[in-house]
């Protein structure tokens, strides 16, 4: 499920998604006496200065404020504090788990530890629930590897994650519980999709008048691009690479003769790819992608795991996810 948030005062829960990763418990079997606010403190960025730091620290005060407060001010005279994995360096819960695992300090290592495996469970699991137990987590799109580690150890957590529902005013975010209750209890207050349609078909408006997409050719299909580092592209233990992507971008080239790529607009290593698109006269789209998806002419969106793909649907596309994983 998804939480919208209108303001920094006023919330609302979208419904969406299932119950928690693999099992739950039950409220009657939890305890806890402090709360913990964290986030992906395995996650490694090759290239970074200081690969020892978890990268995205704010991403843990950004959700406590906006969500993360509330629950603390709901618990009685319970204190809480921020965790990032990342205290003394090479002595840090980071270091320690990666060193355990004998995994190489770097984003390839992430992606093998991100989900389930239990090839580096046990050497991860007494370090994670030393830290963790007797508290409550209220985290940031936390590994489903450590997710699972908490419901086994009956260490309650309500993990927040940023949704694929990007084109309206107001902020969107997945929410997961381990609890059931809980779980039952933030369901009862979900949105209905009824609001994401309506933006959808204002946007369709504003499109259908842009004069920049009249060159653009009836039935196109248009190829999604993404941040190299992202939890999105993990599967099976990997990360999906810049080779993956061409060899995606030939395979679609052969198959669609009107296929247009649209780089991440953040993403400042796209250009080996887009001299890729031209070797195969793949074309660049240099528009707005709600523009894209709400102009006429594109009829399908591809991509490897991009939230674009999930958004196509409220714009009435044909849509093709590359990588096929669990929980999206």
């Amino acid at each position: 499920m998804a939480l919208r948030t209108f303001s920094k005062e006023k919330t609302a829960f979208h419904r969406d998604t299932a119950m928690p990763i693999r099992t739950s418990i039950k409220e009657k079997d939890i305890s806890f006496n402090s709360v913990i606010v964290t986030q992906d403190f395995l996650r490694i960025e090759d290239g970074k200065k200081d690969i020892f730091e978890t990268p995205f620290k704010k991403n843990s005060k950004w959700m406590y404020h906006i969500a993360g407060s509330q629950i603390v001010a709901s618990l009685d005279n319970i204190s809480h504090k921020f965790f990032y994995g990342d205290d003394d360096g090479q002595h840090s819960l980071r270091w320690n788990i990666y060193s355990k695992c004998d995994l190489p300090f770097c984003t390839n290592s992430w992606a093998k530890i991100f989900s389930p495996s239990e090839e580096y469970k046990e050497y991860i699991a007494e370090d994670i629930v030393s830290a963790f137990k007797g508290s409550l987590v209220i985290s940031f799109e936390l590994p489903e590897s450590v997710l699972e580690i908490f419901t086994e150890n009956n260490i309650p957590y309500i993990d927040f994650s940023n949704y694929p529902i990007r084109f309206l005013p107001d902020y969107f975010y997945g929410v997961r519980t381990n609890v059931t209750e809980w779980y039952e209890r933030i369901q009862k207050c979900a949105l209905d999709y009824h609001i994401v349609n309506e933006f959808a078909r204002i946007t369709q408006a504003k499109a259908s008048r842009i004069a920049l997409f009249d060159s653009v050719e009836q039935c196109s299909v248009l190829f999604l691009g993404q941040m190299p580092i992202d939890s999105s592209l993990i599967c099976d233990g990997e990360i999906a690479n810049e080779d993956f992507v061409k060899e995606k971008l030939l395979e679609s080239s052969l198959k669609y003769p009107n296929l247009y790529y649209k780089p991440h607009p953040h993403n400042k290593q796209a250009g080996s790819i887009i001299e890729y698109c031209s070797s195969l006269k793949v074309k660049i789209a240099d528009f707005n992608i709600y523009d894209c998806f709400g102009c006429g002419k594109f009829v399908k969106i591809i991509g490897l795991s991009s939230g674009g793909i999930f958004e196509a649907k409220f714009f009435g596309l044909e849509s093709e996810r590359f990588l096929k994983k669990k929980y999206f």
